[in-house]
């Protein structure tokens, strides 16, 4: 894994929810560094564990097709001495455009009433491969085998009961005429 720690750092500022975020220049280009946030429910954690999720997300999204944003693991020696494990994204903006951070944007954009809900699952659902993305999980760095098993039982079982299920049951609705979207 690459670390970060040295690299020079750029006076941008970011948003969002989880963990503080610097912008670092990584091999000519500019990228946002996340560390991860401090447990709030369990002080006894050292840190969570989003930045591996938000690469393993990116991984698995760009396996099925969408486009996402260009991710690198690495780790970052903070001034106390500690390693961190986080994630740097590639910013991918340009003068005059600001990016908006998922929270300011989901009350104004996604409709939670099953809006395209059908026709997004019937695109991507035949796209995932549960093997390619068993793969992706078993190459991710910085995470032992136990993580690995937890991610690898955690998406069977999403897939299976959130989205197979779901998938079963639009088309029940679509036989009877019900018709989501």
């Amino acid at each position: 894994m690459i670390d970060f720690t040295g690299l020079p750092k750029k006076n941008k500022a970011y948003t969002g929810a989880n963990g503080s975020k610097i912008s670092v220049v990584y091999k000519g280009e500019q990228y946002m560094l996340k560390f991860p946030p401090h447990p709030s429910k369990n002080g006894d954690m050292s840190y969570s564990n989003s930045c591996i999720s938000e690469y393993l997300g990116c991984r698995i999204f760009e396996s099925v097709g969408i486009p996402v944003q260009e991710t690198i693991l690495g780790t970052y020696t903070t001034e106390k001495g500690g390693v961190k494990v986080v994630v740097a994204c590639k910013d991918f903006t340009s003068a005059g455009i600001v990016l908006q951070d998922f929270a300011s944007l989901k009350n104004q954009i996604i409709d939670s009433e099953r809006n395209g809900y059908g026709r997004a699952l019937r695109r991507i659902l035949p796209k995932m491969d549960m093997k390619k993305i068993i793969g992706i999980i078993a190459k991710t760095p910085a995470i032992s085998d136990l993580h690995k098993t937890f991610y690898k039982t955690m998406l069977e079982a999403r897939k299976e009961h959130i989205l197979d299920y779901s998938m079963e049951r639009l088309r029940k609705q679509e036989n009877k005429g019900e018709i989501w979207g």
